[in-house]
């Protein structure tokens, strides 16, 4: 049975433990004298009285301690030595015997065992020495498999971060080649510089052993290898598609790409997708790189940066496809206004006047103050295209005005905040002496005007001549009453 030893009475083990003594005993009222003992000890032991029995007990679980009669050493052809836990030396026990039996001791000699229990001696102080050399021995076992286990999860922990200080290594390398490859594409200033500057890069790449470029065609329906000679491009055969790739190179072109592109470059390829307004790609990069020298390299990083630097560059060119749509020149303005006096056209547009023939008449009554022209026209064109909204169309009638087509469905709104802003705007900041003060009779006006060239050129030229009055004419009383502060 097992028992608890702990550090009170006159118990012998100084720390808790489960202790399984067995007893492999003849006489039975021997064996309970032995117990008694040992329960004093606070063992209750389990009783066997045949080897055979005890040998089964045994091959399913090793006890802590074993005491064992000198008298079952062997029973018919059973023979206590040849059991596998004594032959590997995992079964601690200890010989007892009598006087009767002493003559068996001899043959105990060739066991290592824990020493000789006798009889006729006090068995408390016998069976005491013995255990406790027992659960020393254990305690030490228990020990030695913790400082085991604790050396094998350091080792495993100096391998972890061995490897892991080999692969930060390897990821810093491949990430500084990373940013290298990208930030070189990424300084191309338009959509086709960008694929002269993608190939010159993959060509001297020394990773990029070969390479194809496959991209679509203007009608979206085709997939189309760039022309060029360059070291490693492998110009691809064209791919018509099943449907138009509006959406960029669907899912299905992709497939069909790297089947043709990996024939090419006989099955070791890899596809770098460019992405760049649209959902899919629209530029596929399919080479053959040297994978080994590449280990740990972000390919999907990798993907990202191209496609980052792609979408900035559509977007830029967007960006000025819809800023030059949104200004016409003061001729097509004029074309435009008599499109609807003389012909009654449809306009979707209120025309507005901003007359800066005030603030031209200021900056000619002081020429000693420069005004900084180009500074001033960016800022208020900026803020202007800002303000308005829809379909609005801007056209500058020299330094004296501005053509504005304001989109009908937003005209009462957009009036209104064009007036505000045009009133709000710090003329004052873009003189080189800005401690001047000015007032809200030297500001631009903004007006509707009727939609002819004719009449908006005689208004224009009328507005000029009474600003130079309007600004001399000027009290002094009424040049305080309209001052703004700066």
């Amino acid at each position: 049975m097992q028992a608890k030893f702990a550090n009170k009475n006159n118990k012998i083990v100084e720390d808790t433990k489960n202790f399984e003594v067995a007893l492999l005993i003849e006489d039975l009222a021997q064996a309970k004298e032995i117990s008694d003992v040992l329960r004093e000890l606070g063992i209750y032991a389990h009783y066997y009285s045949d080897l055979d029995e005890f040998w089964v007990a045994a091959n399913a679980q090793t006890p802590d301690f074993l005491i064992i009669d000198v008298k079952k050493m062997s029973q018919g052809a059973t023979l206590f030595k040849n059991h596998p836990k004594v032959q590997n030396g995992s079964m601690a026990f200890a010989f007892y015997y009598s006087d009767s039996t002493k003559v068996l001791v001899n043959s105990t000699f060739k066991f290592n065992h824990y020493g000789l229990i006798k009889k006729e001696q006090e068995l408390l102080g016998q069976l005491r020495c013995a255990l406790r050399r027992r659960n020393q021995e254990l305690r030490l076992i228990e020990e030695n498999e913790k400082l085991q286990d604790r050396v094998l999860r350091l080792q495993k922990r100096s391998n972890r971060i061995l490897q892991d200080s080999q692969e930060t290594l390897s990821f810093q390398t491949q990430f500084g080649a990373l940013l290298n490859v990208t930030s070189r594409v990424g300084k191309a200033k338009s959509c086709q510089d960008y694929m002269g500057q993608l190939m010159a890069v993959l060509s001297e790449w020394d990773a990029c052993k070969s390479y194809g470029i496959y991209t679509l065609n203007q009608t979206d329906q085709k997939l189309v290898s760039p022309k060029g000679i360059k070291l490693g491009y492998e110009s691809l055969p064209e791919l018509w598609l099943a449907r138009p790739g509006d959406k960029g190179i669907d899912s299905y072109a992709q497939e069909m790409a790297c089947e043709v592109a990996f024939d090419v470059f006989d099955n070791e390829a890899r596809a770098v997708n460019i992405t760049g307004l649209r959902a899919y790609p629209e530029i596929m990069v399919i080479g053959k790189f040297d994978e080994a020298s590449l280990r740990n390299f972000s390919w999907e990083l990798f993907e990202e940066r191209l496609s980052h630097a792609y979408a900035k560059l559509l977007f830029s060119e967007m960006g000025a496809k819809e800023s030059n749509a949104s200004s016409m020149s003061v001729w097509e303005s004029f074309s435009y206004m008599d499109d609807m006096y003389f012909h009654q056209a449809q306009g979707m547009h209120k025309l507005v006047d901003i007359d800066f023939s005030r603030l031209l008449q200021v900056i000619k009554d002081k020429p000693g103050n420069r005004f900084f022209w180009k500074s001033f026209y960016g800022d208020f064109m900026a803020q202007l295209e800002d303000t308005l909204s829809g379909d609005f169309k801007v056209s500058a009638y020299g330094a004296q005005s501005c053509i504005v087509f304001i989109d009908k469905k937003y005209l009462e709104q957009d009036y209104q905040k064009l007036k505000a802003m045009v009133d709000d705007f710090q003329y004052w900041r873009y003189f080189q002496d800005t401690s001047m003060v000015m007032t809200k009779r030297m500001c631009p006006e903004v007006r509707l005007i009727a939609p002819s060239a004719l009449n908006y050129i005689r208004q224009t030229q009328a507005n000029a001549l009474s600003a130079g009055q309007s600004v001399l004419e000027m009290s002094p009383s009424s040049f305080a009453q309209q001052t703004l502060n700066v």
